[in-house]
């Protein structure tokens, strides 16, 4: 999936992990060959790099050879997919990001000249900007994301989310071709049965291309409602294998077995090998990136190789954030009757739920950090928000962890990306991120669009109860008074059975462990770096005692990214 540009060649261990594609007039050009990068070519060789797939316009070698930054923005705008396209040109490259930034690409111009790349540390080390920015460290062991544009690196910043940059000798210069701006009717009440149609209908155009041409694939499948919409939509003659990834059969696996059953197909486990969550820390790290949180790296080592069967893998992330109301701070949400809509709270941010601390505006959760660097946090996350206030003035707040997409938890994507096998995650897809920043508030709120959009499609399996006792294709008072028993007696067996393990998607390590041991997972340059960097980042004793308790666990988890070198993985 990777591509790393860059002034001069890179050293032998960097160039060891791309395959390199030209070298001329000084840019060396590299990439990672996987079912997630496409080469454009013509007669004379490689064109463009695409991190990521894409459909549509920017998709012609002929239009990717224009040297207008606003026409590869009009034919940005033209396409579809989750892409990052680099053009490299003379001596310089051009990104093309798509509406969310979906896929992270990184710059930097330092003493060893300038890159870009998808891999922040690659970056770093091929530009001599290796040093860890204490700021960004401190945001990130917080509010689990680093604040765009920073990176994990001092002077490594991340190209703009809808934009045609070109980074060169000079600085970068950039054309925005778009941004989520607010639609005037956002909060006027709205039928959203035509949401629901555009949704079903750009959802279903784009898990029909992904299978064109394809044998064999994989929907990844909780036995959720995504999954179920997703699943519901795919090619009834195309041979795909609903996948669920978990600790046992338990009882999460007999509902998604069940659902599965209803919408025609047959579920397959793929057994969590024991203490997975806990095992190849630096590696992890090194897959997504340090500043992205490796507790999510879901599909990875001996679960990723059991997907390389596949021409393709399908997801549903992201749909409950885009389309529902999971980041929305301007809801009411009750047990006995359906969420309702708040007046808008553009300056309240939803913080990850069950981690620590609250909105990155605060100074919640950063006790335990020197306050100039808190201070300094919250600057930039303030700095963030008041661009996003400029065209989200009423839901800042909501969008705050959304734009760009990598603000938010999302070594997830990040590391299913890398996998060989091609990955396909319709909902954060071009087309449907600009659907979601146009659909108003109302039509999220108690999943009322996505119901429209899907329900019918489920068919039975609509019927079937969700791990979270939800009926799919009920939502109103009704939905919520059948999920009301359905979850009691869900806790009620799950407590009888108690000692056949955890009956949901996760295993306790996934969120962290007690007595977190750097030594465990990092050699002994790691401890000793780990121990220097918080050295820099905590203030006196009484701090750490802090940074020790039970609430921090979820923090002192993400500190293990403070061992990670970005030499020592070339």
């Amino acid at each position: 999936m990777d591509f790393l540009i860059a002034q001069s060649e890179p050293s032998d261990a960097v160039r060891a992990l791309y395959n390199p594609l030209r070298t001329e007039k000084e840019v060396w050009v590299g990439s990672v060959p996987s079912g997630n990068r496409e080469v454009i070519k013509d007669a004379g060789g490689p064109v463009a790099v695409i991190a990521g797939s894409i459909s549509g316009a920017l998709a012609d070698v002929e239009n990717v050879r224009r040297d207008s930054r606003e026409e590869l923005g009009r034919h940005a705008k033209d396409s579809d997919g989750s892409f990052a396209v680099a053009i490299p040109k003379d001596q310089s490259v051009t990104v093309v990001t798509d509406a969310g930034g979906s896929i992270p690409v990184f710059y930097g111009h330092g003493p060893e000249g300038w890159a870009v790349g998808t891999r922040v540390h690659d970056v770093a080390v091929s530009t001599g900007l290796d040093t860890v920015d204490r700021v960004s460290a401190v945001d990130f062991l917080m509010n689990a994301s680093v604040c765009y544009p920073y990176s994990w690196y001092e002077d490594v910043r991340m190209v703009p989310p809808g934009s045609v940059c070109t980074v060169g000798r000079e600085e970068m210069t950039c054309h925005t071709y778009w941004v989520p701006e607010e639609p005037a009717d956002l909060y006027k009440d709205c039928d959203c049965r035509p949401w629901g149609r555009r949704l079903r209908a750009r959802t279903k155009a784009i898990l029909h291309s992904a299978t064109a041409g394809a044998e064999r694939g994989r929907v990844l499948f909780s036995g959720g409602t995504d999954s179920r919409a997703v699943l519901s939509l795919m090619p009834a003659e195309f041979k795909c294998i609903p996948t669920t990834v978990l600790s046992s059969k338990n009882r999460e696996y007999r509902l998604a077995k069940r659902s599965a059953r209803l919408l025609g197909r047959e579920l397959e486990l793929i057994q969590r090998p024991e203490n997975y969550y806990r095992s190849s820390i630096p590696d992890r790290i090194d897959r997504i990136g340090p500043g992205f949180d490796f507790r999510h790296t879901h599909l990875f080592g001996p679960v990723a190789d059991q997907f390389e069967d596949a021409d393709v893998v399908v997801g549903g992330y992201l749909a409950d954030t885009l389309f529902k109301s999971h980041y929305m701070s301007n809801v009411a949400r009750h047990n006995t009757r359906p969420d309702s809509l708040l007046d808008p709270c553009p300056d309240e941010v939803k913080h990850p739920p069950g981690d620590v601390g609250g909105s990155p505006l605060s100074t919640t959760g950063g006790a335990p950090f020197r306050a100039q660097l808190v201070a300094a946090v919250q600057e930039r996350r303030r700095e963030h928000h008041q661009r996003l206030k400029e065209f989200r003035p009423q839901t800042a707040g909501n969008w705050h962890r959304l734009w760009p997409l990598s603000t938010l938890a999302y070594g997830s994507y990040l590391s299913s990306l890398r996998m060989q096998t091609k990955m396909v995650e319709p909902f954060l897809f071009h087309e449907n991120y600009q659907l979601a920043a146009r659909m108003p508030d109302a039509a999220r709120v108690d999943r009322r669009a996505f119901r429209a959009a899907f329900a019918d499609d489920m068919g039975a399996a609509g019927w079937w109860p969700t791990d979270s006792g939800r009926i799919p294709r009920l939502g109103g008072y009704l939905g919520n008074a059948v999920r009301v028993p359905i979850r009691g007696t869900q806790r009620l067996l799950d407590a009888l059975r108690a000692s056949d393990g955890v009956q949901g998607s996760w295993p306790p390590f996934q969120w962290g462990w007690h007595n977190v041991q750097v030594d465990e997972h990092f050699p002994e340059e790691g401890t000793a770096l780990y121990q220097q960097r918080l050295s820099e980042l905590m203030t006196e004793e009484a701090a750490r005692e802090q940074f020790s308790d039970d609430d921090f666990i979820p923090v002192r988890l993400r500190a293990l990214t403070l061992a990670f070198g970005a030499k020592k993985t070339q």
